[in-house]
């Protein structure tokens, strides 16, 4: 993995623990799919869907709902 995507994965998840909401929408994907030189991770990624989620956006909602059928 590049220096230049370690720093923007940090910054994603800086952004995304101060509530953003697609940056922590964004994060549940690339965990989900392990993609960006991140291991594959569904615990993760169900983590960041359902912190998404509790912002009440209908989007992230679906996410976490497909986690919990094809993951759980």
């Amino acid at each position: 993995m590049s220096q230049d995507t370690q720093e923007a994965l940090k910054l994603l998840r800086r952004s995304a623990l101060r509530g953003n909401l697609d940056a922590q929408v964004l994060c549940g994907e690339i965990y989900g799919a392990g993609s960006y030189g991140v291991r594959q991770n569904p615990v993760e990624s169900l983590r960041w869907y359902r912190m998404a989620a509790e912002q009440g956006e209908p989007r992230p909602q679906i996410k976490l709902a497909v986690c919990y059928l094809y993951n759980m």
